[in-house]
């Protein structure tokens, strides 16, 4: 199911001329923005402005509603603060578009970017009557469209074969996923392990707000991701940090940080730090489906409850967990099913901004594509539709040479407790079913725990809305003039690895 087809709204095409893209007038059926980028529970005067993408005329009415002296929390000021997130995400015109497709698929016209974009392989938005496609384009038409990705493979082939004839081209080794997962499944098969393949891992992460985004000696606060202890991640300690009073939140924290403040450098880049290592393993438990008992601990049924926007067990989304589930009463088996579901049905892309969407799993419900932390929400959701306990956990991948931002899923299940999940790992393509089945109920070594919720509020809390008001992994940085988004600074994690 695609969110192209909703509802008439406006009348435009692209077509080639010399190059460039003309507007005209064509029939096309959606709102000016998805339904998930829409204001909720706001007047209905501004709902109405922004379905029809008339943002410019929405950002004045909130200016002439927010006074002077306004909370940072007001529902008024934060949304006004996403609608410029809102078009941070989709600033690509159709002609810039097509400028970088072209470096890939040089013959490319205008009447195919167009026909992708009708067809829902391309992400856009109208606003104020102009067409923009999201920022991170063409990036997902290359994994959703195959004739995409078929015409800028034909184009690279001369080039690919000269960079393979050249004796000097680099090739660089790369972590290899399944042969880990293999030496995991090998380690507790053998050993009865079910921690398996522990590793030191000494993590440095800098964050750098840039020159003059703050005026000079004016106090910046900053929090950055740190790691927490938690069953298969131990000893968790900071070794050096920026300044010397960093603060590092309790472990119970579900957004666990360490908070430091720093005077801008002004004309200079101001630099936050934090150096620390933990011990972490995989966990390979041994799951035998007879054995799960149906029912769970009192304490589990928080992990049950519907948590609009974003964990939303609408009726659609009980519905579809229905089906997916068909009767199963055994939990294990009917998460087993869930995750299946999503790895045929919910594709890979990058993706906006958490903070710009107004409710998550319409953003799935609608478009079902998202990236890791938006398949972990849907896996969630459909889990506790369907009766299963679930919860949210992210924080890094750490896999050798390839550190990146990532989120995945905890269910629970008698006799065997919080079980963790991958959806966006998904099924593996290998000829062995337990790597293939691997990340439903196991997980592997190359994990940073730094988040155990989504949401959930700072040690100490902050004062102005969140960058990310979901998840927590580059860090949040404020001051007394406001909050500084991504755009603002910049972020960088070196590791290093002491296997055990």
């Amino acid at each position: 199911m695609r969110g192209s087809i909703a509802a008439l709204a406006f009348f435009f095409t692209a077509c080639a001329s010399d190059g460039g893209i003309d507007m005209k007038t064509k029939a096309f059926a959606r709102d000016a923005l998805p339904s998930y980028l829409i204001a909720r529970d706001l007047p209905a005067d501004l709902v109405a402005l922004e379905r029809a993408g008339r943002i410019t005329e929405a950002e004045a009415w909130l200016d002439e509603r927010i006074g002077s002296g306004a909370s940072p929390h007001d529902p008024l000021v934060i949304e006004r603060d996403r609608l410029a997130r809102v078009r941070r995400d989709y600033r690509q015109t159709p002609e810039q578009l097509l400028d970088r497709l072209r470096e890939d698929i040089p013959d490319l016209a205008g009447e195919d970017l167009e026909r992708w974009r009708i067809a829902g392989d391309l992400q856009w938005v109208m606003i104020d009557g102009e067409l923009r496609y999201f920022r991170k384009e063409p990036r997902n038409l290359y994994r959703v469209s195959r004739e995409a990705r078929q015409r800028r493979d034909a184009a690279s082939e001369q080039h690919d074969s000269a960079a393979e004839a050249d004796p000097n081209a680099r090739k660089t080794a790369r972590f290899d996923l399944h042969e880990h997962v293999e030496s995991l499944l090998d380690s507790a098969s053998s050993g009865e392990e079910t921690f398996p393949g522990a590793v030191v891992i000494r993590a440095k992460y800098t964050l750098t707000v840039d020159a003059n985004a703050v005026p000079e000696g004016e106090t910046i606060r900053c929090w950055i991701p740190f790691p927490k202890e938690y069953q298969r991640q131990k000893d968790a300690r900071l070794v050096a940090a920026s300044t010397e009073n960093a603060y590092v939140a309790p472990n119970e924290t579900d957004h666990r940080t360490v908070y430091q403040e720093l005077p801008s450098a002004g004309a200079e880049p101001t630099r936050f730090w934090i150096e620390y290592e933990y011990t972490t393993s995989g966990y390979v438990p041994r799951i035998d489906p007879a054995s799960v008992q149906p029912g769970f601990p009192d304490a589990m049924k928080q992990y049950l409850a519907d948590e609009p926007p974003h964990v939303h067990l609408t009726p659609e989304v009980r519905k579809l967990a229905a089906e997916i589930v068909d009767g199963e009463s055994n939990p294990w088996l009917a998460a087993e099913r869930i995750f299946g579901w999503m790895d045929a049905n919910i594709r890979y892309c990058s993706e906006m901004e958490y903070s710009t969407f107004t409710s998550i799993t319409d953003k799935v419900m609608t478009d079902r594509a998202g990236d890791c932390g938006i398949h972990v929400l849907m896996f969630v959701a459909l889990c506790r539709a369907a009766g299963i306990p679930a919860r949210w956990q992210s924080g890094w991948a750490m896999r050798p040479e390839n550190e990146n931002m990532h989120d995945w899923a905890e269910f629970y299940v008698e006799p065997y407790g919080w079980l963790p999940a991958d959806p966006s790992f998904g099924l593996r393509n290998h000829e062995n079913d337990h790597v293939r089945n691997f990340y439903l109920g196991r997980i592997d070594a190359f994990r940073l725990i730094a988040n155990t919720d989504y949401a959930a509020e700072f040690d100490p809390p902050k004062t102005h809305w969140r960058s990310d008001n979901i998840d927590n992994q580059r860090g949040e940085v404020e001051w007394s003039g406001g909050n500084l988004y991504f755009d603002q600074w910049g972020w960088r994690m070196d590791a290093s690895y002491d296997f055990q």
